[in-house]
Formats: C-alpha cells, structure tokens, sequence
C-alpha cells in the first residue's frame, strides 16, 4: 500500500485533522475498503458484535460500521435512560435530518459490525455464508460485496467480508 493512502486511512481512523461522520472509501477515484480494513487492524482495531464489546455504564469506544464503499465512524456505547432502563449500542456520529435519532444504530440483537473470514481448503461460499448468517441464501449478496466474480471456487488465503444481514431464523 501506498505512504499517501496509509497516512491518510490512518488519520481517518485516528481523527487526526479529519471530521468525524461517514466518508466515502476511495482514493484517486478508486475504493480503498480492503486497504482500510488493513489498517484498521494495524491500528488495533477488531471485527465485533455490539454484544461483544466489553465496556462499563459510562465508557464509550470508538468504531466503524462498513457499508459498500462508506465508512461511518461512531462508538458504542451505553445508553441510559433510567437506573433499570438502559441499551447498549453502536451509535454513529451524524443524526438524522429531524435530529431525532442517530443516523445508524445497532443493538445487541444486530448482526456483526462487521465480520470476516479467512478462506481455507475445501471451504465454499454457501458454506461460509450458511456459518455467518444460519444459511446460505445470503450467497450473491456476500459475492457481491466482496467484489467475487468466481465464486464456486475460492482461494485460499483470501479474506471475506460478511456485510451486517440479518441471520437466519
């Protein structure tokens, strides 16, 4: 990867100089989300759940929600609405234009943030979708997110990206 394109994904991810919101991925009018992701990892960063994030009543981290070729920067966090009445959730930092509710907000019971896998020998896409989401319906959604034009046989090594899909019920 480019020193230009690092820096600049770094600064983002960091907020050095850069407003925090939802950003289009692209550089030098091509997308950048596979390069983003990689430095989002250099830079200690994890894929999660909501559910999964460990913090206390009071703290807030931050994170990213990946959308096609956008990322929305935003923290989860605890919300408390009452002593006995509180939610935990990814809250992104714009509001909606009537300024009543964040913009995106996942709960507990959302799918991942953001979720990946490496491919191994033998594994299949129907196979992988089928652990992600509970079935493999989702197959052409997870094919075109991840840009496969060949799916039937994967390489392994490679890493895929499971956009936020509901599970399977």
């Amino acid at each position: 990867m480019e020193r230009e394109l690092s820096d600049a994904l770094d600064d983002l991810i960091l907020g050095r100089g850069v407003a925090r919101g939802r950003h289009e991925l692209r550089h030098k009018d091509r997308p950048v989300r596979d390069e983003f992701v990689e430095r989002l990892r250099a830079n200690g960063f994890r894929p999660l759940t909501v559910r999964e994030a460990e913090i206390e009543a009071g703290e807030k981290i931050p994170a990213f929600y990946l959308q096609d070729d956008a990322v929305d920067f935003g923290w989860i966090r605890w919300e408390i609405f009452t002593p006995r009445s509180r939610r935990k959730l990814f809250a992104s930092e714009r509001r909606r234009p009537d300024n009543s509710e964040w913009e995106i907000q996942l709960n507990l019971s959302s799918p991942d943030l953001s979720h990946s896998r490496t491919v191994r020998g033998g594994d299949t896409l129907p196979l992988l979708t089928s652990e992600v989401y509970g079935s493999p319906a989702q197959m052409l959604k997870v094919a075109r997110f991840n840009d496969l034009d060949q799916f039937r046989e994967l390489t392994p090594g490679r890493e895929l990206l499971f956009p936020p899909i509901e599970r399977a019920r």
